[in-house]
């Protein structure tokens, strides 16, 4: 089961206009292996526009959104690696995107910061009460895979398929995702 969704042109240009300003601080970024400019304003902007369109359908699932999808450019240390989003009694969502170029040449799949000589740790795996989306995004059209509780997407993580990323990153990839689970929990 998967959910179209698509943003608006409005959401959508807010989301690039994001995008743009944070590429400008994001000194943090060349320690996640991409360095060109072009390469992390499309994938800000690919983030941004899955927080939005899963953002929307939860709103019209009825979800109460307490912490919206956030369009403040952070700086150095500032950067936040909170949830996206927050719903109803305080449930986090984390909302794992993947441009579609990018899901055809590797294959659908979402990466999780995993430690390693960086350090940083997806704060989704201290919060396994929390919700995770899988979205693939094209342009303005996002296609939620599937919305899952965290602490069942764990144990089908695997090492990335991209050898330098191994012992940084774990992966989520779809076959598994399809394989144990079905359908979304909101």
């Amino acid at each position: 089961m998967s959910v179209i969704i698509d943003v608006s042109e409005q959401e959508y240009k807010k989301c690039l206009n994001f995008a743009t300003e944070v590429s400008k601080t994001t000194k943090y970024y060349s320690n996640s292996n991409g360095s060109s400019t072009d390469k992390q304003i499309n994938d800000h902007c690919v983030s941004k526009v899955a927080e939005i369109a899963v953002e929307n359908y939860l709103r019209a699932k009825g979800s109460w959104i307490i912490k919206e999808t956030d369009f403040s450019v952070y700086k150095g240390s500032k950067k936040s690696w909170d949830s996206d989003l927050i719903i109803n009694d305080d449930v986090s969502v984390h909302v794992k995107s993947q441009n579609i170029t990018q899901a055809k040449k590797y294959t659908p799949s979402w990466t999780f910061q995993f430690g390693g000589r960086t350090g940083r740790k997806d704060k989704l795996f201290a919060d396994p009460n929390g919700i995770i989306a899988f979205c693939i995004v094209n342009n303005k059209q996002v296609d939620i895979k599937h919305i899952l509780y965290a602490d069942n997407c764990f144990n089908i993580l695997r090492d990335p398929i991209v050898k330098h990323l191994i012992g940084e990153k774990k992966v989520a990839y779809l076959e598994d995702l399809d394989k144990n689970f079905n359908g979304f929990v909101i």
